[in-house]
């Protein structure tokens, strides 16, 4: 899949892309659903990070919903899945839907200063969010967390989580 013709060379490059007066881009820690052949959450196969950001960016262009998560750093955007998402390295024919999973630049800017890796996050106020995850999913609404995530978000941001507590409403 090749980048649709509205996102520019120069936008691209950035790393960042804007819709609907919001500026996204792909967070290094959902590169692992891309370029790890072990993880054993949803893989994206058949669709380059690129080409995948400028596909949610056209979704979010023409469909400018964010829908609110467990944190009110935390959004999603549900869309169509157009990729060849896997679980567990088998395609998953149920996936009829992506859950992008959103969270603040600067709740990423938090978790990076209290927990760096790799290269920092450009300046939070250089865009709006990051996508940090895709969930390939059966449904177009959130759907309960594994207990593993939700335990380690629960954990403050020096130990790897988002810090936020976790509700069993």
């Amino acid at each position: 899949m090749s980048a649709p013709a509205s996102v520019s060379a120069a936008a691209l490059a950035s790393g960042i892309r804007s819709a609907g007066g919001l500026r996204f881009r792909l967070d290094p820690f959902a590169f692992r659903q891309f370029d790890n052949a072990e993880y054993s959450g949803t893989r994206l196969t058949g669709v380059d990070k690129e080409a995948f950001v400028a596909a949610v960016i056209d979704h979010f262009a023409a469909e400018p919903v964010l829908v609110d998560g467990y944190a009110e750093f935390c959004k999603h955007i549900f869309m169509p899945n157009f990729t060849s998402a896997t679980v567990d390295a088998i395609t998953v024919p149920k996936a009829d839907f992506l859950d992008i999973i959103l969270y603040s630049s600067a709740q990423i800017a938090k978790e990076h200063e209290a927990m760096p890796s790799g290269d920092p996050p450009p300046p939070a106020d250089s865009y709006d969010w990051g996508i940090i995850s895709i969930k390939g999913q059966a449904v177009n609404y959130e759907i309960p967390m594994n207990p593993i995530t939700m335990m380690r978000n629960a954990l403050g941001t020096e130990s790897g989580g988002s810090g936020a507590h976790a509700s069993f409403r």
